[in-house]
């Protein structure tokens, strides 16, 4: 950008960051305090360099001709639900015979979110379930992961949607499923579901993105219905609060009963009661 300005008598010899503010406080990038360093150069020039624990947040540089540019190296922390931070730098414009004037640069910066652009779906069978499966020949335990774009903040968690019921109104063996979610301390999240106390599914959502579901225990199925679809509404966050949601479906395939063998039944009119031949049979 560039100020425009009238010049007076004596002509503008600088413009400089003024040394009284502090255009940064209170800014953070990635929870790390942001410090800003001022250098003069020998062209009559400034630089402002931003860095947070050491690392590059942005650079502004405010030449003596009134241009001035301003590049961002770094993330920063936006207040939650906020999408834009404007960060304002007053400017002292000094003049040969050090009479001043004084402007304000504002910067905009829109924050990125992440963008969850795939998500595996999850099977399984009934008929896998260990001790009362019909079948018992593939796993119940089944692995998926989310394809994410990251923004400038990376996503620190992976969670269902507190607002949501994935289990409302299903039961098994006829007892209302609830579930149970646990915070762990690596960042993910695990999700229990019992019926009557005993153990129907677990779920684990983890912060690098990935994700699996162990079924123990049968869900009931509506008549003539071979398949259920539960349908689990996730949240993912960023550092600094910004969310985008996707739906992990788990198919849940019920087991239904099999005839194996029939043992074949043979009777002979003979042995009728009183009217047979032989009744001995």
């Amino acid at each position: 950008g560039a100020f425009t300005t009238t010049q007076g008598a004596d002509h503008v010899v600088s413009y400089q960051l003024d040394s009284t503010a502090a255009p940064v406080a209170g800014l953070t990038s990635q929870g790390e305090p942001v410090t800003l360093v001022e250098t003069a150069n020998a062209d009559g020039s400034f630089t402002y360099v931003a860095t947070a624990d050491g690392n590059p947040v942005f650079t502004l540089n405010v030449a003596k001709d009134g241009t001035y540019d301003f590049t961002l190296q770094g993330p920063i922390d936006h207040a939650t639900n906020s999408d834009s931070l404007t960060i304002d730098f007053p400017i002292i414009a000094t003049d040969f015979d050090g009479d001043t004037t004084s402007a304000t640069i504002p910067v905009t910066i829109t924050d990125d979110a992440p963008i969850i652009n795939n998500v595996v779906p999850l099977a399984v069978d009934e008929d896998d379930l260990s001790g009362i499966g019909s079948d018992q020949s593939d796993a119940v335990f089944v692995e998926g992961m989310f394809t994410t774009t990251q923004g400038s903040d990376n996503v620190v968690s992976y969670q269902i949607d507190s607002t949501a019921d994935p289990v409302a109104g299903l039961t098994s063996q006829g007892e209302p499923v609830t579930l149970v979610e646990t915070a762990n301390a690596d960042g993910s999240f695990t999700y229990v579901a019992t019926a009557d106390g005993n153990p129907v599914f677990t779920m684990n959502v983890n912060a690098d993105g990935t994700y699996n579901f162990r079924l123990e225990g049968p869900v009931d199925h509506a008549l003539n219905s071979d398949e259920l679809v539960l349908n689990f509404p996730i949240i993912a966050t960023d550092f600094d609060g910004d969310t985008t949601s996707a739906t992990i479906p788990v198919t849940i395939t019920d087991d239904i009963p099999t005839i194996n063998n029939v043992i074949p039944l043979t009777v002979d009119e003979d042995d009728l009661t009183t009217i047979g031949s032989a009744q001995n049979d």
